[in-house]
């Protein structure tokens, strides 16, 4: 059996292993509205929604083994997605019709047309999430500056950069022809290394002191480790998925494409929900504690505000009794980030600008650094 056939195998055992557990969830709620004396129309359309609900999340479960399994080429695997997805939904849809014989038309016909809907929508949402745009985003071009410099002792700037008539080195580690906007959004990027100390001034020629530039050490092991940033080099310790996640989310932003502030949007919030849900704070390890108390307020007891307050608890750094109230301030941001970005990412709203998905995108990074710092 082929990886791709044991990944396929895999899901499909995910998705059955979700539906009996909405069997169960469905039982216990009938259970619970009989004792309540609550049986009727409103419980049929409360276990309606729960098995939408449900759905989404199976939807979400398939699309983070697919990205896992083989990120770069996340986009071949649409139609398997699809096919998935259609097949979770009818054994849903069959969970459900199962346990409610007297089931009303209406309340059958909302699920069908909810799930319709659902489909429809996390259809899109991994198909904006594993689209790479055509255009090099920031973290590409810093990149394939680190690597040219690397290369050499040193490098006039304006050689690297180009002009419009004579490529310059840049354009021949990326293999490409910039256009005007895109040099200028290298002269940016190389601003910013040069800052953040990755590449420095020579300082040793007369006529041109600063625009002769050589790489740092710092710019050397940003380099080989493929993480220009603190950030990266942080998240891909963790995972390099991670990585990917968030240049993919900064590479949408920088796009002229209709859809790119929502596909940023996704790439964000997608970027906070497995660096919290898979490595920070995964539930089963909150719930493990001797101290848990579930909330009330989510399905799982675990909110997110919780899970961002646990995992200050366990940074490098440790936590000390003037970081709680840091910590709790960070748990209200983030929270409030991470629903904006849910608010984007499932918006048309031609007003959603990148300059707003961008600031949002910014601020949720500081929060990220805090928690890894």
């Amino acid at each position: 059996m082929g990886r791709n056939e044991q990944m396929l195998e895999a899901l499909e055992a995910i998705i059955q292993k979700r539906v009996e557990g909405l069997d169960k969830k469905i039982t216990n709620e009938k259970m619970q509205a009989v004792a309540r004396g609550a049986a009727g129309s409103r419980m049929f359309l409360l276990l309606a929604e729960i098995c939408r609900d449900e759905f989404s999340e199976i939807a979400q479960d398939i699309s983070r083994v697919i990205e896992r399994y083989d990120a770069p080429n996340a986009s071949d695997y649409k139609d398997a997605f699809h096919k998935l997805l259609d097949g979770a939904r009818k054994k849903v849809m069959e969970a459900f019709t199962a346990q409610n014989s007297k089931l009303g038309e209406h309340t059958q016909s909302w699920l069908v047309k909810a799930l319709a809907v659902a489909m429809k929508n996390l259809e899109r949402e991994f198909n904006l999430t594993v689209t790479v745009p055509n255009k090099t985003d920031d973290n590409d071009l810093a990149l394939a500056f680190l690597r040219y410099y690397a290369k050499v002792p040193k490098a006039h700037k304006i050689n690297v950069l180009g002009r419009p008539y004579q490529a310059g080195a840049l354009e021949g580690e990326l293999g490409r022809k910039f256009t005007s906007e895109e040099r200028a959004q290298a002269a940016r990027v190389l601003t910013a290394l040069i800052k953040d100390n990755l590449l420095e001034p020579t300082y040793e020629d007369v006529a041109e002191p600063e625009n002769w530039l050589r790489i740092t050490e710092a710019g050397r092991s940003a380099e080989k480790h493929g993480a220009p940033d603190d950030l990266d080099v942080k998240l891909m310790k963790i995972n390099p998925h991670l990585v990917t996640r968030r240049r993919g989310a900064w590479a949408a932003a920088a796009s002229d494409q209709p859809d790119a502030p929502s596909q940023a949007a996704l790439s964000g919030r997608e970027l906070v929900n497995q660096l919290l849900g898979d490595y920070l704070a995964p539930i089963a390890e909150m719930k493990a504690q001797t101290n848990f108390v579930p909330s009330k307020d989510s399905r799982t007891g675990v909110t997110r505000r919780m899970q961002i307050k646990y995992a200050m608890t366990k940074r490098p750094s440790g936590i000390s009794d003037s970081d709680l109230d840091i910590a709790e301030a960070a748990a209200v941001l983030l929270d409030a980030l991470h629903t904006k970005l849910s608010s984007f990412a499932h918006t048309r709203d031609p007003s959603i600008t990148a300059i707003e998905v961008k600031t949002v995108l910014s601020a949720t990074e500081t929060i990220l650094q805090l928690l890894l710092s």
